[in-house]
């Protein structure tokens, strides 16, 4: 079993992620902005000053990398579309400085993409191979797994999780959308024709359960059903 590191462990992927590889016999850990909100060892830091507790490398074999603000969470102003980009470029940034500075016993780092990085591809089926978009997910998503591979330079096995929208009953996607339909208020995302890349919240955490467990994950995965 392997000592895990978690960024992001309390959002809605993080929390399930950390309650599946725990009882799988995972030690987990998690990096987070405060320490008052989870039931897990809970290491503070802060990407935006550089501060990082390296006292959570000491045993850590595997970081999985899920910080970054939420893309659906805020209306995309200028300001936000920054912050969604640095929130995940700045933290990579922050992690890789950090073990390339320290002695540690990292070998594996695990990170989130994102679906948006094909953009609407239409009746096109895509897989790993397809190109970034070129538009504002697809070249942030572009950046966003440039400063996961960077893991690779460190000698690390680097897999990256194109994750779909995530469906689970307690947050996420689906409440919104349930509480609509029961409203009789429903209603299709844009004009309804486009297809939309979804992926079970238990589903997604059972796929960087693998990435875990085989050491032949490397590269970029799509995460959807």
């Amino acid at each position: 079993m392997s000592t895990i590191l978690i960024s992001g462990g309390t959002g809605l992927i993080g929390k399930h992620l950390a309650k599946l590889l725990t009882n799988h016999g995972h030690s987990v850990a998690l990096l987070s902005r405060s320490s008052s909100h989870s039931e897990y060892k809970t290491y503070v830091w802060n990407p935006e000053t550089n501060l990082f507790p390296i006292e959570a490398l000491n045993e850590t074999e595997i970081i999985i990398h899920l910080a970054g603000a939420g893309i659906a969470d805020h209306f995309w102003t200028k300001s936000y579309k920054h912050e969604i980009i640095h929130s995940r470029i700045d933290s990579a940034a922050l992690l890789f400085e950090t073990l390339k500075s320290n002695k540690h016993k990292v070998h594996t780092f695990i990170a989130s993409s994102a679906i948006g990085y094909y953009g609407n591809s239409g009746e096109v089926w895509v897989d790993e191979t397809r190109p970034a978009a070129d538009d504002f997910l697809g070249n942030t998503c572009k950046d966003w797994e440039k400063s996961s591979m960077q893991f690779e330079s460190l000698g690390l096995r680097v897999a990256i999780m194109r994750i779909g929208i995530v469906l689970a009953k307690e947050s996420g996607a689906l409440p919104p959308m349930m509480k609509a339909v029961k409203l009789f208020a429903g209603a299709p995302f844009g004009n309804g024709k486009q297809y939309m890349s979804w992926i079970h919240i238990d589903d997604l955490c059972r796929q960087f359960q693998f990435a875990i467990d085989n050491d032949k994950v490397r590269g970029v995965y799509n995460a959807v059903a």
